[in-house]
């Protein structure tokens, strides 16, 4: 989809393992992405939009929680107030609501049929602070509007090491948070970057159902993290 080395990609999605393809996907060719939680608002959503100037917004049709919740409006409606809109949409396609189509709009199965060869990955600088080449751009809170930072892979792992959460390379690890928080680093780098499994679990541990607790003891994880909720929610 044009998207190259340096490129900024907004990803808007639930907790799908398409979410963190796409994060590493970014990271593969030299991208940086930026991770919103699936759950903000039209308005929060185009402060990002603005924030990242992506290239590229990669985002779903629906979310299955909370209660089914269609992010295709929202989207369409951050979109427009955003002074800084992208170029083109990717949209995974779970056949939840129906979706609509456009010349900027791409179908993920459909495109990845098209393009499935396998690419080598994009060399950067992480050395030399004169190189230093962002993974990705976060903001500080995901309440807070424009503060934002950059960051390398090698930071996520240490954000869990220094938790004293990580065990051993080859156990698995779960943690509740989504990947637009902590679970940026709590799920995808740092379980990962220390060579154990990740789980990613869409929904709440009480909701829809209590079901979370089925896949901790089938998928036998030894270390669980969560969070307490900001005030307010």
């Amino acid at each position: 989809m044009g998207v190259g080395k340096g490129d900024r990609v907004l990803i808007y999605m639930p907790m799908v393992a398409e979410a963190a393809f796409a994060m590493l996907a970014c990271a593969r060719i030299g991208a940086i992405h930026s991770v919103v939680f699936g759950g903000f608002a039209s308005v929060s959503l185009a402060t990002r939009i603005d924030d990242a100037k992506p290239k590229l917004i990669i985002s779903a049709d629906a979310a299955r929680a909370p209660a089914g919740r269609a992010l295709q409006a929202p989207l369409d409606e951050a979109i427009r107030l955003s002074k800084a809109p992208p170029d083109k949409v990717l949209l995974v396609d779970r056949g939840l609501p129906r979706w609509r189509a456009s010349g900027t709009r791409r179908r993920l199965p459909k495109l990845r049929a098209e393009h499935n060869e396998r690419r080598g990955a994009v060399r950067v600088g992480s050395r030399a602070r004169s190189e230093l080449h962002p993974v990705y751009l976060r903001h500080h809170r995901q309440t807070e509007g424009r503060a934002a930072r950059h960051g390398r892979l090698r930071g996520g792992a240490r954000l869990v090491d220094e938790a004293h959460l990580l065990r051993q390379q080859g156990e698995t690890y779960f943690a509740t948070s989504t990947s637009a928080g902590r679970g940026h680093s709590y799920i995808i780098y740092g379980p990962l970057i220390a060579g154990m499994a990740t789980v990613m679990y869409e929904g709440t541990p009480i909701r829809p159902d209590g079901g979370v607790w089925e896949h901790l003891e089938r998928y036998k994880v030894t270390t669980m993290f969560s969070a307490r909720p900001p005030s307010g929610c």
